[in-house]
Protein backbone atom coordinates (compact mmCIF):
# COMPACT_ATOMS: atom_id res chain seq x y z
CA UNK A 1 0.00 0.00 0.00
CA UNK A 2 1.20 3.48 -0.80
CA UNK A 3 1.11 4.99 2.71
CA UNK A 4 0.78 8.54 1.35
CA UNK A 5 -2.37 7.96 -0.63
CA UNK A 6 -3.66 4.45 -0.05
CA UNK A 7 -4.30 1.96 -2.81
CA UNK A 8 -7.24 2.85 -4.98
CA UNK A 9 -7.27 6.48 -3.86
CA UNK A 10 -8.35 8.91 -6.57
CA UNK A 11 -6.95 12.43 -6.34
CA UNK A 12 -9.70 15.04 -6.58
CA UNK A 13 -8.20 18.43 -5.74
CA UNK A 14 -5.40 19.92 -3.65
CA UNK A 15 -7.58 20.87 -0.65
CA UNK A 16 -9.22 17.42 -0.52
CA UNK A 17 -5.81 15.76 -0.86
CA UNK A 18 -4.44 17.76 2.11
CA UNK A 19 -7.41 16.74 4.27
CA UNK A 20 -7.07 13.12 3.12
CA UNK A 21 -3.38 12.96 3.94
CA UNK A 22 -4.03 14.36 7.42
CA UNK A 23 -6.93 12.04 8.35
CA UNK A 24 -5.40 8.88 6.87
CA UNK A 25 -2.49 9.36 9.29
CA UNK A 26 -4.80 10.38 12.15
CA UNK A 27 -6.70 7.10 11.74
CA UNK A 28 -3.42 5.14 11.47
CA UNK A 29 -4.26 3.96 7.94
CA UNK A 30 -7.38 2.15 9.20
CA UNK A 31 -11.05 2.41 8.25
CA UNK A 32 -12.98 4.72 10.57
CA UNK A 33 -16.01 2.42 10.37
CA UNK A 34 -14.67 -1.14 10.63
CA UNK A 35 -11.13 -0.57 11.96
CA UNK A 36 -9.40 -2.80 9.40
CA UNK A 37 -6.37 -1.55 7.41
CA UNK A 38 -7.01 0.54 4.30
CA UNK A 39 -5.64 -0.20 0.86
CA UNK A 40 -5.55 -3.99 1.04
CA UNK A 41 -5.85 -5.66 -2.38
CA UNK A 42 -6.49 -2.34 -4.15
CA UNK A 43 -9.57 -1.50 -2.04
CA UNK A 44 -10.77 2.03 -2.77
CA UNK A 45 -10.46 4.48 0.14
CA UNK A 46 -13.00 7.27 0.54
CA UNK A 47 -13.61 10.09 3.01
CA UNK A 48 -16.83 9.95 5.01
CA UNK A 49 -18.23 13.15 6.50
CA UNK A 50 -19.14 12.67 10.16
CA UNK A 51 -21.58 15.60 10.03
CA UNK A 52 -23.41 14.97 6.72
CA UNK A 53 -23.36 17.34 3.78
CA UNK A 54 -27.15 17.79 4.08
CA UNK A 55 -26.46 19.27 7.53
CA UNK A 56 -23.76 21.54 6.10
CA UNK A 57 -20.93 19.17 7.02
CA UNK A 58 -17.76 19.99 5.13
CA UNK A 59 -14.68 18.04 4.08
CA UNK A 60 -12.51 19.33 6.91
CA UNK A 61 -9.86 17.54 8.95
CA UNK A 62 -12.17 17.43 11.98
CA UNK A 63 -15.27 16.24 10.09
CA UNK A 64 -14.06 13.33 7.97
CA UNK A 65 -12.75 9.81 8.43
CA UNK A 66 -11.11 7.48 5.91
CA UNK A 67 -13.25 4.44 5.09
CA UNK A 68 -13.32 1.48 2.73
CA UNK A 69 -15.68 2.11 -0.21
CA UNK A 70 -17.65 -1.01 0.79
CA UNK A 71 -18.02 0.18 4.41
CA UNK A 72 -19.03 3.63 3.21
CA UNK A 73 -21.74 2.24 0.94
CA UNK A 74 -23.00 -0.11 3.67
CA UNK A 75 -23.09 2.72 6.22
CA UNK A 76 -25.23 4.92 3.99
CA UNK A 77 -27.57 2.03 3.10
CA UNK A 78 -28.11 1.33 6.80
CA UNK A 79 -28.66 5.01 7.55
CA UNK A 80 -31.25 5.25 4.75
CA UNK A 81 -33.05 2.12 5.98
CA UNK A 82 -33.07 3.48 9.53
CA UNK A 83 -34.50 6.82 8.39
CA UNK A 84 -37.16 5.04 6.33
CA UNK A 85 -38.20 2.83 9.25
CA UNK A 86 -38.56 5.90 11.48
CA UNK A 87 -40.93 7.65 9.06
CA UNK A 88 -44.50 7.97 10.35
CA UNK A 89 -46.97 5.71 8.56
Amino acid sequence: MNRATGAGYVKLNAKYDTVYEHVIKKYNYKCGLCGYPLGIDGEVTQLHRIKPGKDEGRYTKSNVMPVHAFCHKRHHRLEAAKAKSEEPR
